[in-house]
């Protein structure tokens, strides 16, 4: 059954005349053929561009690579294609720059596939941070996935949250660095990470990558020069703390994470909040937008497709079942998440 949130939103995009549309006719590939064909009509080549500003192995690069073969799959051979352009840098913000500025022609054929920092936290510090509420037009959420305090259990000097947190509390006053990376500068994870170190009145010295990728293939090494902890997306290490080659210390969720081991008991990762009051929730969401001259027109079909995107049994198999991302989402709530996340990072730096 479709996700009542997604639903709703499915309503308010279509009219009064979807109600008596069943789900499967908004989301059937002759239906959306058409709307996507209506969409990228005016369009060079009838083609759609999607922009990324993050390497491949991450979470946005995940998601936009998925949705691109969802559209690509309801394209068919009905003259219309789409891309995937990766512009990465200065934590997304390379991409949010380019989207931002396009005149209205080509602001109707690209859309930002934008991580969470984008669209938050990056006006907080990186030098001339695109305002998504001005220089952007937030379109439909796409996905997300809690965060996960992974460490290497072959370099870690601690194994467990309790541990963890002990340690990190014995530094104080020590010339001993303890090192985190994250996506980037003033990214989703790096600002989650500040919060809980914050919260645990410890310090730890940032090492910004460009992207998860690079962050996980550092924290699984065992070379000199690795990261010693981070909060990295349930979605991207799941198989990872499967098989133990990292270990997940604490989830940023308000339940207990349960992970199926075949052949072995189940692995369970403990809720952050058990550890640290207050700390409930982190993750990282990716979602759709355009530039700040995008067309009014486009919104809706593109709300459309990005929901029944979320429904898709193709996509499902593998990034709800096999990534454990969650899908989908209410546009009216992404924005208010947009204010509050951007309002608890400005707390975070306040201190």
């Amino acid at each position: 059954m479709m996700n009542p949130i997604v639903f709703a939103s499915l309503l308010a995009i279509l009219g009064s005349s979807a109600s008596a549309q069943p789900r499967t006719q908004l989301c059937e590939e002759t239906h959306l053929r058409d709307v996507l064909m209506r969409l990228t009509k005016d369009c060079p080549n009838q083609t759609l561009s999607l922009k990324i500003g993050y390497n491949p192995g991450g979470n946005t690069y995940a998601l936009a690579t998925h949705f691109m073969a969802f559209l690509k799959r309801t394209a068919g051979d009905g003259g219309f294609n789409v891309t995937l352009e990766a512009r990465a840098g200065a934590s997304g913000e390379i991409a949010s720059r380019i989207v931002s500025e396009l005149e209205a022609k080509s602001a109707a054929c690209s859309l930002l596939v934008a991580q969470s920092n984008q669209l938050t936290t990056n006006q907080i510090g990186v030098p001339n941070a695109v305002d998504p509420n001005v220089d952007l037009v937030p379109v439909a959420p796409l996905g997300e996935a809690p965060l996960v305090l992974a460490v290497n259990p072959k370099t870690a000097p601690y194994s467990s949250m309790d541990d963890f947190i002990r340690y990190m509390k014995d530094a104080a006053g020590s010339s001993r660095k303890d090192f985190f990376g994250s996506n980037g500068n003033y990214a989703t994870d790096h600002v989650a990470t500040e919060r809980l170190l914050s919260a645990l009145r410890v310090s730890g010295t940032h090492v910004p990558f460009t992207g998860s990728a690079p962050l996980i293939l550092n924290l699984l090494a065992t070379t000199d020069g690795q990261v010693n902890f981070a909060l990295l997306s349930l979605g991207l290490i799941k198989e990872h703390l499967v098989n133990g080659s990292l270990v997940g210390l604490g989830i940023a969720a308000p339940k207990d994470l349960v992970l199926s081991r075949p052949g072995r008991a189940d692995l369970i990762i403990p809720s952050i909040s058990r550890f640290v009051s207050g700390y409930t929730e982190a993750s990282i969401w990716v979602a759709l937008a355009g530039g700040r001259n995008m067309p009014s027109r486009v919104s809706e079909p593109v709300q459309q497709l990005a929901a029944c995107f979320a429904e898709d049994p193709q996509v499902r198999s593998v990034l709800v079942d096999q990534m454990a991302f969650k899908l989908g989402g209410d546009r009216n709530q992404m924005l208010e998440r947009m204010r509050e996340e951007t309002e608890m990072a400005h707390s975070v730096y306040r201190k």
